[in-house]
């Protein structure tokens, strides 16, 4: 068994060598509420590769597989995605990034002051704005004030849309940036360290803005805001905090007010090939229209495991198999695709053929820890419990030192339970430890 265990990591070592070296483009747009992202940064994760999106939002980038692709904009929630083999096309819709701000107490009146409030004042202006720094009393200092709804929106960025709107302090204009600080849903960019241009939102996004010229507004900013704060808030964080307030207000989240959805009443749509299937009176017939559709569906992996599903539920358990059988064949070498084959097997207790599919999987990508923890649980499936441990430590012997967390627990979790519920069939060739409180692991329930 040792020398099993010897060849077979000798076997892992060389295909991760040789898959390490494969790079592949990977391409796609950025958008945020359906507007392009111009200008997003996009890096590959611990390297120094990287691009920006153009003005369309669109990005390409070489990456290796196993890679992560990190996706930022200031005032944006950072995405980043693990790149897989398969991966060719990416878009990537980002959400606003909302900072928590701290609420302040003003003495003078006792009055308690949230991060956020709607509260206007005679002219027209917002009494209290949010702010990196908190949120800041409008009404004692000299600002200037507009709504991103009165801004010109044809114009090329923020600085631009704002030139003539908005008076700043003694020499500063906004057509130059470069003397400015900038304060967008808390956060702070200074010229300096940035293209200011680069790193605003665009005009669309903006709610309103506020330039604040006093002293006793941007003394709290330190030396930096000398000639003044723009401050600017997207309309994502506006209504990200207001929905906040109202919730506090008003909702009380232990009471159940009446709001789950029912699973029928979901917006979904049903493919038309699926229809048709509904429609027919017996299995040859259904099995008629899946050829007669697999013309159009033939790469549409959907497609292979809606029918095959189809075929289960009517018991037509042949008619499943060969759905699936041409699926296998149509996408021998996507693992993405096989995995769904794999699954549906398994969903539907074709534990031996979902086994048969798991080898391919991991002979595909034999260095994802998610192929040991799927081809383990297959041969556990099928009651081959020496040949699941035997997974599970491959995968031990191919990491220095587990995580504690993500995939590493989980992979260790299924060990235990595999050791607690079938040590008496696995010949262990590690000592291994179990948690005090054993109970849990007898109720471990596997969902595909």
């Amino acid at each position: 068994m040792r020398a099993f265990i010897v060849y077979f990591l000798m076997f892992l070592g060389i295909s991760y060598g040789l898959f390490a070296q494969t790079k592949q483009e990977v391409s796609g747009y950025v958008t945020s509420f359906g507007t392009p992202v111009v200008h997003a940064k996009v890096a590959v994760v611990g390297t120094d590769l990287m691009t920006a999106t153009d003005s369309k939002g669109y990005y390409t980038i070489e990456v290796t597989p196993r890679q992560e692709l990190q996706f930022s904009y200031v005032g944006l929630q950072t995405v980043t995605i693990i790149i897989e083999d398969v991966t060719k096309t990416l878009n990537v819709k980002m959400l606003p990034e909302v900072n928590d701000l701290d609420e302040v107490t003003v003495k003078e009146k006792v009055k308690k002051i949230e991060a956020f409030s709607d509260e206007l004042g005679e002219d027209g202006k917002p009494i209290w704005m949010p702010t990196s720094m908190g949120p800041i009393f409008t009404q004692n200092g000299s600002t200037s004030y507009v709504k991103g709804k009165d801004l010109n929106l044809a114009a090329r960025d923020l600085t631009i849309a704002l030139g003539g709107r908005v008076m700043l302090r003694k020499s500063a204009t906004i057509s130059l940036p470069e003397v400015m600080l900038w304060d967008v849903d808390g956060n702070q960019f200074y010229p300096t360290n940035y293209d200011i241009r680069d790193v605003l939102p665009q005009v669309s996004e903006v709610y309103d803005v506020m330039v604040l010229r006093s002293l006793s507004l941007t003394n709290r900013y330190g030396s930096r805001a000398r000639n003044g704060v723009v401050v600017v808030r997207t309309k994502g964080a506006y209504f990200a905090q207001r929905k906040e307030k109202v919730n506090k207000t008003y909702g009380n989240q232990q009471v159940y007010s009446d709001d789950a959805i029912a699973m029928e009443s979901l917006i979904t749509v049903t493919p038309d090939y699926l229809k048709e299937l509904e429609n027919s009176n017996t299995p040859e017939e259904a099995f008629t229209i899946y050829k007669e559709a697999l013309v159009t569906n033939a790469r549409d992996v959907a497609f292979y495991a809606d029918v095959a599903q189809y075929f289960y539920d009517k018991n037509a358990i042949d008619k499943a198999h060969s759905v699936l059988s041409e699926m296998e064949t149509a996408f021998v070498t996507n693992a993405e695709a096989l995995k769904v084959l794999a699954y549906t097997y398994e969903a539907n207790a074709d534990r031996e053929k979902a086994l048969s599919v798991y080898k391919k999987i991991f002979r595909l990508r034999p260095q994802y820890v998610q192929s040991y923890r799927d081809l383990g649980n297959s041969f556990a499936a099928v009651e081959n419990y020496q040949k699941a441990w035997l997974m599970h430590m491959g995968y031990m012997n191919t990491t220095d030192s587990l995580s504690g967390t993500g995939i590493d627990a989980i992979v260790y979790r299924e060990m235990e339970a595999l050791y607690f519920q079938h040590k008496d069939k696995i010949d262990a060739d590690a000592k291994f430890s179990l948690p005090e409180n054993k109970s849990e692991l007898a109720y471990d329930v596997r969902l595909v």
